[in-house]
């Protein structure tokens, strides 16, 4: 996938149906190279760079947020947490 080395931002796994299987914030590069990532099931990654870390927070946050609105209250399949965890820091 080509994204700029040093993209930092919001961003989304989906896969080819559509569906939205991941929402993150961070590195979207070193996420994407995570080892506990490699097996997960997508086609492509939309993303938006944003470099203030307070502004990522917020839009993974909203995103989350309107993506459990559409699915009746369920996050992404690979979204353990609704957002604004230290996890995803």
């Amino acid at each position: 996938m080509d994204i700029p080395s040093n993209a930092r931002g919001i961003y989304r796994y989906v896969r080819e149906s559509g569906e939205v299987v991941y929402i993150g914030r961070g590195d979207i590069n070193s996420r994407l190279r995570s080892p506990d990532r490699q097996t997960w099931e997508f086609d492509t990654i939309e993303y938006s760079v944003v470099a203030d870390p307070d502004q990522q927070v917020h839009w993974e946050t909203y995103w989350l947020d309107i993506h459990k609105a559409d699915h009746g209250g369920k996050l992404p399949f690979y979204n353990k947490v609704s957002g604004a965890s230290s996890a995803e820091d």
